[in-house]
C-alpha cells in the first residue's frame, strides 16, 4: 500500500504537461444561391430558435459629405415598414415573440430577425418587408434627430468618445465612416437621402444572408424566393474604396477639452488588414501588451500595479474593409500625462526588442486557443464568421487554421511582428485633455496638432498683447459689470429662471433657482415640473460654517474636506470680493472659445478649485467659466437691479449633464429668510 501512494505521489513543483490541443474543425454550413444572386449561408442549429442576419455592404463609407447617413437608415428600418407604422410593426413582431433590428458600422448595415421556428413564416415575411419596404416616415425622422443630437450632446461630455473619433480621423482622415457627427450634420439629413441610399445599395447582389436554425436548405430556399420574390438584382455590385491608413510621420494631436482633469491618452498606428498573414498573430501580440485575457498584461503591469495611474489601460487590433489599425489606450490623471506615455512607449517598443518569455506566450495563446474553441458552439457566431469569410474576401479555410496558428506561433515571429508594426516614427500619439495643463509636456513626443472639442484645428493660447496685465482685465470686467463699487453694495440676489435639465438621454423641465446673502450664504434648488406636479430633484445649503446637498430628498454624504471646499468656493458675487478672499488672478493668455475672442484668467482661491475665467476682449464680460470637470457659460448679459449687469441665460455642464437655463430675473437687495440657508 505505501509503496503504492508513494508512486501516486504528485510533484507539486513541477507544471502539469498540457495534453494537445483536440483537433476540431470548423462548423459546417452550405451555401445557397437565390433566384435574385442573394448569397445565403444556413449554419444548422437543432434548437428550436431561429436567427437571420442580412449583411449590406456600404454602412456609412458611402455617405459621402451626409455624415451619419448609414446609422440613419439602419435605425429607421423598423420605424416603420410594409405599410405599418413603427407601432403596428413593433406590435406585429411581438405577438409572434420575435425580435427584428438592425444597426451600421464603417462598412455595412446589418438588419438581424430572431423568433421561435414554428412563427418562421411570420417573422421572415416582416423581416422582408423592413428589407425591401422601409417606409422611412418624416416624423420618426424628425424624432431620430433630436434623440441623436441629445445624445451627442451627452456623449461630447465624455473624453472617451472624444478620443474614439479622433483616432478614427487621425487614422483614416476625412472619410465618412470617420467624421465625429454634429448638431448640423444630424439636421442635415433628409428623407430623400435616406431613400436615395436604402434604393442604392441594399440589393441582393450587394448583400449576404446568415440563417442559424433547424432548417433544411430546401425549407429555406422555398421561404425566402416566395418572401422575397420582389427584390430583384440590377447586377451592379457596390466596390468600396478608402484611402486606407494615413497616420504617416510620428506626431501629436491634443484635444483641448478644458474641463478634464484626466487625460485620455491613445497611441496609434496602422495594423494588418483582413488578408494579412500577420493578422492572427498580431491579436497575440495585443493580447500581451494590452489584451482582456484575465491573465494579466504588461500595460495594466506598468500603469495600474507598479505606478497606479490608472486602473484598465487597453490595446487591440482592428479592422475593417480599408484597412488595419492599432490602439494602444489609458485614462489618466493630467499631473502624469506625460509620464503615462513615457511608460506606454516603453512597454510598445520593448515588443521589438525583446523576446515575449515562452511562459508568457503559452499562456496567451491557450487563452485565445480556448477562447476560440468555446466559441464554435455558438452556431450565431458561426454564421457572423462565415459572411464574413465571402464580406472580408478571405481564404475559406482562415477560422480552420487558426488554432494551427496560435499554436505554432514563436517569440521571434511576434517579435517581427512588433518591428513591422510597432514603429515609433509612424505611430501618433492622441491626447483628449486640458491643453493648458499638459500641452508644455507633451512637446518631447513630437509636434502638436491642436484640435477643438468638434476636432476642428484650433490655434493655441496667444500671449496677451503687451502692457496687458491680469488685474486690467478682471477690473475691466468688473467695469462691465456695474463696476467694483456697485457690485459690492450688493448684500443680497437672488435669481430665478425657466430650465431644462439633460441627463441620461432625458430632457427635464423645470424652474431653477438661487439665493445669495453676503458674505458666504447661498441656497441652490433644482424644480423638475412633470406635467401637474413638481418635484424637487436638488437643494444646496452653505453659510459660513455649514454645506449640505439634498438629492431627490435625501442626503448626499459630504466629507470634511467637501463642506470645506464648498463653503470656500462660495461668496456673494465672488469677482468684486476677490482682495477680501485672498485671490490671485495671472493672466494666461488669449484663446478663441466658440468663435469669441477671449482673455484667459487664472483664478485661484484658499481652499477652492481654481477657476479660469475667459473673457470676451469686446465685451469684457465672462463668457466661461471652468472649474475641474464642471463649467458655466453665460447668454444675453444686460442690466439688472441696482446698476450691475448680469447673463439672462446660463449653460452649466456637470459632468454627463448638461443645465441650461434662460428667461433668468433678479431681485437685488431683496428681503431674504435666512433660514433658507439651512439644510431641514
Amino acid at each position: 500500500m505505501a509503496q503504492t501512494l508513494a508512486a501516486q505521489t504528485i510533484d507539486r513543483t513541477q507544471r502539469p504537461v498540457a495534453d494537445p490541443a483536440p483537433e476540431i474543425a470548423f462548423p459546417p454550413y452550405q451555401t445557397l444561391l437565390l433566384d435574385n444572386g442573394l448569397k445565403v449561408f444556413l449554419v444548422h442549429d437543432p434548437r428550436p430558435l431561429v436567427t437571420m442576419r442580412l449583411l449590406v455592404r456600404g454602412g456609412n463609407a458611402v455617405v459621402g459629405e451626409k455624415t451619419g447617413l448609414g446609422d440613419a437608415v439602419a435605425d429607421l428600418m423598423t420605424k416603420g415598414a410594409g405599410g405599418m407604422s413603427a407601432q403596428e410593426f413593433a406590435e406585429q413582431i411581438d405577438f409572434v415573440g420575435g425580435n427584428i433590428g438592425a444597426s451600421s458600422s464603417e462598412d455595412a448595415i446589418s438588419i438581424s430577425a430572431s423568433g421561435l421556428k414554428k412563427h418562421i413564416g411570420k417573422i421572415t415575411e416582416l423581416f422582408a418587408n423592413v428589407v425591401l419596404r422601409p417606409t422611412y416616415p418624416a416624423d420618426e425622422l424628425a424624432k431620430y434627430q433630436a434623440l441623436q443630437i441629445d445624445g451627442l450632446k451627452a456623449s461630447k461630455k465624455q473624453s472617451d468618445f472624444i478620443a474614439d473619433y479622433a483616432v478614427r480621423k487621425v487614422l483614416f482622415g476625412d472619410a465618412p465612416f470617420a467624421r465625429m457627427p454634429s448638431e448640423k450634420s444630424i439636421n442635415a439629413l433628409t428623407r430623400e437621402d435616406i431613400l436615395n441610399y436604402h434604393a442604392t445599395y441594399v440589393k441582393p447582389e450587394n448583400a449576404t444572408l446568415a440563417i442559424v436554425g433547424d432548417l433544411t436548405a430546401s425549407e429555406v430556399r422555398a421561404l425566402l424566393n416566395e418572401k422575397f420574390a420582389t427584390w430583384k438584382s440590377t447586377g451592379k455590385p457596390v466596390k468600396l474604396e478608402s484611402g486606407g491608413v494615413k497616420v504617416g510621420k510620428q506626431k501629436v494631436v491634443l484635444v483641448d477639452r478644458p474641463t478634464s482633469v484626466q487625460s485620455a491618452i491613445r497611441i496609434v498606428g496602422a495594423g494588418p488588414d483582413y488578408t494579412s498573414s500577420d493578422r492572427t498573430r498580431a491579436s497575440l501580440l495585443s493580447s500581451i501588451l494590452g489584451g482582456g485575457t484575465g491573465l494579466g498584461n504588461r500595460l495594466a503591469s506598468n500603469l495600474r500595479e507598479t505606478h497606479g495611474w490608472t486602473y484598465s489601460p487597453y490595446s487591440y487590433f482592428t479592422t475593417n474593409l480599408f484597412g488595419g489599425s492599432f490602439v494602444a489606450a489609458a485614462d489618466v490623471s493630467n499631473n502624469v500625462t506625460d509620464s503615462a506615455i513615457v511608460q506606454m512607449i516603453f512597454e510598445i517598443e520593448r515588443l521589438t526588442k525583446e523576446n515575449v518569455p515562452d511562459e508568457e506566450l503559452t499562456l496567451n495563446v491557450q487563452s485565445a486557443v480556448g477562447t476560440y474553441l468555446m466559441s464554435l458552439a455558438n452556431a450565431d457566431r458561426t454564421a457572423t464568421r462565415v459572411q464574413s469569410i465571402d464580406f472580408y474576401s478571405l481564404p475559406t479555410d482562415h477560422f480552420d487554421k487558426l488554432v494551427e496558428i496560435y499554436t505554432s506561433t514563436t517569440p521571434s515571429q511576434l517579435m517581427a511582428i512588433a518591428k513591422k508594426y510597432f514603429q515609433k516614427e509612424k505611430m501618433a500619439v492622441v491626447v483628449v485633455g486640458k491643453a493648458s495643463d499638459v500641452q508644455e509636456s507633451l512637446k518631447q513626443f513630437g509636434d502638436i496638432t491642436l484640435w477643438n472639442e468638434d476636432l476642428q484645428p484650433v490655434k493655441g493660447m496667444e500671449t496677451a498683447e503687451a502692457g496687458v496685465s491680469a488685474d486690467q482685465v478682471w477690473n475691466s470686467m468688473l467695469d462691465a459689470m456695474g463696476g467694483k463699487d456697485v457690485l459690492r453694495k450688493v448684500k443680497s440676489l437672488s435669481i430665478e429662471g425657466k430650465m431644462e435639465l439633460s441627463a441620461g438621454g432625458q430632457k427635464i423641465p423645470g424652474i431653477y433657482k438661487m439665493v445669495q446673502a453676503y458674505p458666504r450664504k447661498e441656497y441652490v434648488e433644482l424644480t423638475a415640473q412633470m406635467g401637474p406636479q413638481t418635484m424637487t430633484l436638488f437643494q444646496q445649503f452653505t453659510t459660513e460654517e455649514s454645506a449640505a446637498q439634498i438629492q431627490q430628498g435625501q442626503p448626499i454624504p459630504m466629507g470634511d474636506d467637501e463642506v470645506q471646499k464648498q463653503i470656500a468656493s462660495t461668496h456673494i458675487l465672488q469677482e468684486a470680493w476677490l482682495d477680501a478672499l485672498g485671490g490671485s488672478v495671472e493672466l494666461k493668455g488669449i484663446k478663441e472659445v466658440d468663435g469669441k475672442s477671449c482673455y484667459v484668467i487664472l483664478l485661484k482661491r484658499e481652499g477652492a478649485d481654481d477657476q479660469s475665467y475667459y473673457i470676451d476682449r469686446t465685451t469684457y464680460l465672462p463668457y466661461e467659466i471652468v472649474a475641474g470637470e464642471s463649467d458655466i457659460k453665460f447668454t444675453g448679459w444686460g442690466k439688472v437691479d441696482a446698476g450691475i449687469t448680469q447673463p439672462s441665460g446660463l449653460i452649466i455642464g456637470m459632468g454627463p449633464s448638461e443645465l441650461v437655463v434662460n428667461d433668468l430675473t433678479y431681485t437685488v437687495n431683496g428681503t431674504v429668510d435666512e433660514k433658507i440657508f439651512q439644510a431641514k
